[in-house]
C-alpha cells in the first residue's frame, strides 16, 4: 500500500516490464498515470501523480496491473484526508481534594469525548460534543489514595478514537523499582545486600510477609529506597519471598501496599 499525503503528495514511480502488452489502471479519478500502457520486453518508469486532496475523509483506491487477461500485480493508493483533532493544555494535575480543569480541543469536524477510565471519579462536566474548536471541562472527586490518572477520549465525526488526554489526579506515591522481568527480583545464590530504590511523597514502613523466611531480612529503610539482607542459598530447590510496603494511615488518607517478590 502507499500512503500519500493530503496537500501536495509526493508521486511514485515504479516499473513496468512484461512479455506482452499491459497497462496499469484505476477506478479514480483523482491521480493520474503516466504512462498508463506499454508495449512488450521494454522496461518502463511508470508515475502516479494524486492531486491534493481537500476533503475531510481519506480516499483510496485500488491500482491493477494487466498484461492481456492475466493481472501481474495489485496495490492500494490511499491519500489521507485533511480532518484533524487533537488537544491542547493537557499538562495538568489536579488536587487530591478534587476540582475541575480545562483542556482545549482542535478540530475542523464534529467531535465528541468520552471517559474510557476513571469513571467512577472523573466526570465531564461541559463539552462532551462539538464541532471544530473547543473546550472539554472535567470534574473529579476528592482522592483519598493513591496517585491516580483517568482517560478522556476524542473521538472524530465517525467515532473513530484519535486522541486521549490523561488526566492526573494527585494522591499518596508509593512506587518501588520495578524488576527487569517485570514479576519479581531474581537473587544470585550467594549471601548479599540488594537495594530497591522507591518513590514516594508518605512515610511509610516494610515488613515481610512471612516471618519465617528466614534467609530474607529487612537492613534499612529510608525516604527513597529498601536495603535487604539475602542468606547464601545452600539447598537446591528454589526460594521465594515476599516484602510488604506500606504508606502510614493518616485521617482521610488511606494506606497504600506494594509488593516486592523475589
Amino acid at each position: 500500500m502507499y500512503e500519500l499525503e493530503a496537500n501536495n503528495p509526493a508521486p511514485i514511480t515504479f516499473q513496468v516490464k512484461s512479455t506482452k502488452p499491459w497497462e496499469v489502471i484505476g477506478t479514480q479519478g483523482w491521480y493520474s498515470i503516466s504512462p498508463d500502457k506499454g508495449e512488450a520486453g521494454e522496461t518502463h518508469d511508470v508515475t502516479i501523480t494524486c492531486s491534493s486532496n481537500k476533503e475531510l475523509d481519506d480516499r483510496i483506491d485500488t491500482i491493477s496491473i494487466k498484461s492481456d487477461y492475466w493481472v501481474g500485480k495489485r496495490f492500494v493508493l490511499l491519500q489521507k484526508g485533511i480532518a484533524y483533532l487533537n488537544a491542547d493544555g493537557t499538562d495538568f494535575t489536579i488536587s487530591k481534594d478534587g476540582g475541575t480543569a480545562a483542556f482545549q480541543v482542535r478540530a475542523n469536524q464534529k467531535w465528541t469525548a468520552r471517559v474510557t477510565d476513571g469513571a467512577s471519579w472523573l466526570s465531564i462536566v461541559s463539552g462532551e460534543a462539538g464541532e471544530l474548536d473547543g473546550e472539554v471541562q472535567v470534574s473529579v472527586k476528592k482522592n483519598n489514595g493513591e496517585r491516580r490518572v483517568g482517560l478522556v477520549e476524542l473521538c472524530d465525526r465517525h467515532g473513530v478514537a484519535r486522541c486521549v488526554v490523561e488526566c492526573v489526579q494527585t494522591g499518596v506515591v508509593l512506587e518501588p523499582a520495578k524488576p527487569e522481568n517485570g514479576k519479581w527480583f531474581a537473587l544470585e545464590a550467594n549471601a548479599q545486600q540488594f537495594e530497591v530504590a522507591v518513590e514516594t511523597n508518605a512515610d511509610w514502613t516494610a515488613e515481610k510477609n512471612d516471618e519465617n523466611d528466614s534467609w530474607l531480612n529487612i537492613l534499612s529503610v529510608t525516604s527513597d529506597k529498601i536495603t535487604l539482607s539475602v542468606m547464601k542459598n545452600e539447598g537446591q530447590a528454589v526460594r521465594q519471598g515476599i516484602v510488604l510496603l506500606k504508606t502510614k494511615a493518616e485521617e482521610g488518607i488511606e494506606s497504600i501496599t506494594k509488593e516486592l517478590k523475589f
